[in-house]
């Protein structure tokens, strides 16, 4: 997938069209100036905003069957045999309707009863063990068995197929195609065993001349779900997310298949971001506090992963972020706010009951939190074999490791509100040496914990910041004298006094512990889920679509009632697209589109007209015009140069997001001949066709120009310069008597019949002026050298080969004059004869040889010399050439 982003030089004319703006109609062929973004998502959310630490994000795509809920309806009272009929006959023709794009012609071939009566008693016993809405997944699974079982009915001879469709093998990869997709995909049991025997016996004479392509269906097929999941879709996705410096890849994804506990159809994937990966952050100021995750398709992987997605509908996102480490805390005790880069003391440096520790992270703070916990890293701590016990054996109160207790609270809409065990102890274990490292957990956080929406104040546990959710607190509960430092200084100055007055000394009281954290970090999960038709706008959340060249956003939704929810990737139906900018004031009515294209077509026919659908672009939605606005086309659908004339409805306008803005949008269309199509020379608006009675003449007054300057009489205002873009068409000379007398020698000759291969070349010499020289092969065909009864090959080339030979350039007839060249013999030639007529076939060549040059020459003249000589030698286009003619040893 790959495209040209170019802009046409409005005055150019035919003498000098820019090189840079050539352009293929339909097909990026120059892969390395690719100027589109990938097909993609960008998933906006607060979830996104992972800052430090280890972090683990993972995503549960739902996905839906496109208009899934009218299949729903209609198998929603299918309740007996009769009404299980009846209900799938009009499943089946909705599927074949929204998936017109799949079938094409086939659409109309395809019988809904023939689908229907085909079914077999053991399919429908299938169905009607199904409950809803799951049965739904099975009359899903039964329209593509039987399709298949249709394309195989149908032998795919040209004299059954309709001109130019699609040919039987070509649909049944499609078919195929969407079968492996669901099966992977669909999260419980789609495809049975017999159902992949069904397939392979039906596809198996199909592919009779293509075993490699039935050898790896059935290898596919052989494998679990899973592993056909992995083998189809692993490695299909590119992801990025927003950094201070832009999208960052991340270089550890995975994508896995879903349970069915976790979605009915769909996949998850899940992204590993450890410690050195950039700061997570907002990339967008409309979502100052929301990161974005960018999910964009690879251009290379194990298949075409568009053609999968785009036939479904996003139903929402659930996403799941793990994060270890969170060290960029704030943290407030009762002494005020403590910098937690250095060791601090917890509750301050008089703990005293009731004394708190409130931990603030806006990071956290604007998350629905699942999780929490605080790891803390103790410094000071008593070293002795029994902890506090034997820290405090002089104090009154016996302490024990267990007596220090807290609780935790979280604030929730002004109110602290206490959430987990009534009782959690400080320090462990309960009892001997005390434990540096302490993880506390925060349970049942997640059933009181409202995220923030505000701003994030400087100072955020104050009465000034207006916070009243987000703030997590730890309030230390026991035992009654803390942690003794009241009782210290009496307790020192009783027993001093005792060891002075007594013979028995005591021990002197060790000084009471304050709790000295010399590390902190939170580890949290949160958790976000994005439904696609939720009417929110109080989310900080935006999903995007990455079109190729721009974007619209499709979450929040801005209509109130949305007829369809938007497919997971950007849903353009044909495969080949021209997409079109005019800069105007206005637009409406009639406009001219002047294609100039430079004959390089490999497409000897051209496609009906319904094979190219026009659109023209209002906001951010492409409407397609009707076939009565569509005027007229003189470019034989885009064979040759011509005018393509549309009728522009009047609500076009400039602002887009999915194209550049400040354009008025047009856009064609095709599945068809997507690379056969010329390369574009240029495209112009107001065109009109022109004809006189003379053409100017060079300064020697006597060679006509084929370019000449224009400008209007009498002058009009504000009128651009006027610009040809063909050269003009020489008018016929007067006829010699002695090409009178050549031409009515031949026609007695040939008497306006083309019988023999004289006929053919005298006949399109004498009819057709431009072309130079003609090579006629009866019973041949253009692909095969063996003899074809009925058959006969024309090969034209032009009359003007003139060449400079600084690049020997193919010369070639337009293919809407080969076209011309075939209509005019069909017309004189004998009913059942097939003629075609085609330009040469050229071969490029390299010489590659050592020269010895003659001392005293110089090698760049003698060089340039003899790199002439040896083109002019093999240019068929050279009167003396070495190249005389067709190289192919036809044998008449």
């Amino acid at each position: 997938m790959s495209g040209q982003h170019i802009a046409i030089t409005a005055n150019a004319t035919g003498e000098n069209f820019p090189r840079e703006q050539q352009f293929n109609l339909f097909k990026n062929q120059y892969k390395t100036d690719d100027n589109t973004q990938p097909m993609g998502l960008i998933i906006t959310d607060p979830i996104f905003s992972l800052e430090q630490g280890n972090r683990v994000v993972s995503l549960v795509i739902h996905l839906k069957e496109v208009r899934s809920n009218i299949v729903a309806q209609e198998l929603l009272g299918a309740n007996d045999r009769d009404k299980i009929i009846a209900a799938l006959k009009n499943v089946f023709n909705q599927l074949l309707i929204t998936h017109a794009h799949l079938f094409e012609d086939w659409a109309a071939r395809i019988s809904v009863d023939h689908l229907v009566q085909t079914l077999s008693p053991e399919q429908l016993s299938q169905f009607e063990r199904v409950k809803p809405p799951q049965n739904s997944y099975v009359a899903y699974k039964l329209f593509y068995l039987q399709v298949l079982h249709f394309i195989h009915s149908v032998p795919d001879e040209p004299g059954q197929a309709m001109p130019y469709g699609l040919s039987g093998k070509t649909l049944l990869f499609r078919v195929i195609g969407q079968i492996v997709a669901r099966r992977s995909l669909y999260c419980t049991p789609w495809l049975t065993a017999s159902d992949i025997s069904d397939i392979l016996s039906t596809v198996a004479p199909m592919l009779t001349e293509d075993p490699i392509a039935y050898s790896t269906l059935k290898e596919l097929f052989s494998y679990s779900t899973t592993a056909a999941f992995y083998q189809l879709l692993q490695g299909v996705f590119h992801i990025e997310a927003s950094t201070a410096k832009g999208w960052e890849t991340l270089p550890n994804v995975e994508i896995h298949p879903c349970t069915s506990a976790e979605c009915q159809i769909g996949f998850k994937v899940k992204c590993h971001i450890d410690t050195g990966f950039a700061p997570i952050v907002p990339l967008y100021a409309s979502y100052p506090h929301s990161a974005s995750l960018k999910i964009t398709l690879k251009r290379q992987s194990n298949c075409f992963p568009y053609a999968i997605f785009r036939d479904f509908e996003l139903s929402k996102f659930e996403v799941a972020a793990q994060v270890q480490g969170v060290t960029q805390l704030q943290l407030f005790n009762p002494e005020g706010q403590v910098d937690t880069a250095q060791p601090f003391f917890l509750f301050g440096s008089q703990p005293y009951l009731d004394a708190y520790a409130v931990i603030a992270n806006e990071e956290i703070a604007r998350k629905s939190v699942t999780q929490v916990s605080l790891n803390l890293h103790w410094g000071g701590l008593p070293a002795g074999s029994d902890g506090f016990k034997q820290h405090y054996e002089q104090y009154p109160y016996p302490y024990t490791n267990a007596s220090f207790q807290l609780i935790s609270e979280v604030l929730s809409h002004g109110q602290w509100v206490e959430i987990g065990p009534a009782h959690i102890p400080l320090f462990t274990p309960a009892t001997g040496p005390l434990r540096h490292d302490r993880h506390i957990k925060f349970s049942d956080v997640k059933k009181c914990y409202t995220p923030i929406t505000q701003p994030w104040p400087k100072t955020p546990y104050s009465n000034q910041s207006g916070l009243r959710d987000g703030l997590f607190k730890l309030k230390l509960t026991g035992p009654e004298p803390a942690f003794g430092h009241k009782d210290y200084a009496p307790l020192l100055s009783d027993t001093l006094t005792h060891n002075v007055t007594n013979k028995r000394k005591r021990k002197l009281p060790n000084p009471p512990y304050t709790p000295l954290v010399t590390r902190i970090s939170l580890d949290y999960s949160a958790e976000a889920t994005l439904d696609i038709m939720a009417l929110d706008d109080s989310r900080q959340s935006e999903i995007i679509h990455l079109h190729p060249f721009g974007q619209n956003v499709i979450y929040p939704t801005t209509q109130l009632q949305q007829i369809g929810r938007p497919r997971f990737f950007p849903n353009y139906k044909e495969d080949g697209h021209c997409f079109i900018g005019i800069a105007a004031t206005e637009l409406s009515g009639y406009l001219n589109l002047f294609f100039v294209f430079d004959g390089s077509s490999k497409l000897l026919t051209p496609y009906p007209s319904t094979f190219y659908t026009w659109y023209y672009l209002v906001d951010d939605e492409w409407h397609a015009l009707s076939p009565n606005q569509i005027i007229h086309d003189t470019t034989l659908s885009f064979l040759t140069t011509g005018i393509v004339t549309l009728d522009i409805p009047d609500d076009i306008n400039t602002e887009h997001g999915v194209m550049p803005a400040g354009l008025f949008w047009l856009r064609v269309s095709t599945n068809k001949g997507i690379d056969r199509y010329p390369d574009c020379l240029h495209v112009a608006t107001h065109v009109v066709k022109v004809m006189g009675k003379g053409a100017p003449l060079a300064d020697d007054g006597v060679t006509p120009r084929s370019f000449s300057a224009w400008r209007s009489i009498p002058r009009r205002a504000n009128l651009a310069p006027i610009a040809q873009l063909n050269p003009m068409i020489k008018i016929p000379e007067i006829e010699s008597d002695r090409h009178f007398q050549m031409r009515v020698s031949e026609t007695l000759r040939h008497k306006g019949k083309a019988i023999t291969p004289w006929d053919y070349k005298h006949l399109i010499l004498e009819n057709f002026p431009e072309v130079g020289a003609v090579y006629c092969f009866p019973t041949r065909t253009y692909y095969s050298e063996a003899p074809a009864a009925g058959h006969v090959l024309i090969i034209v080339t032009p009359i003007n080969t003139s060449c400079d030979h600084s690049l020997c350039a193919p010369k070639q007839l337009d293919s809407s004059y080969l076209l011309s060249i075939r209509r005019f013999l069909q017309g004189i030639s004998r009913a059942h004869v097939q003629i075609d007529v085609r330009n040469p076939g050229y071969e490029k060549i390299q010489i590659r040889c050592k020269v010895t040059l003659k001392e005293g020459v110089n090698h760049g003249p003698a060089l340039r010399k003899l790199e002439y000589a040896v083109k002019s030698q093999l240019c068929p286009w050279e009167p003396d050439t070495l190249n005389t003619g067709p190289g192919v040893p036809f044998v008449p």
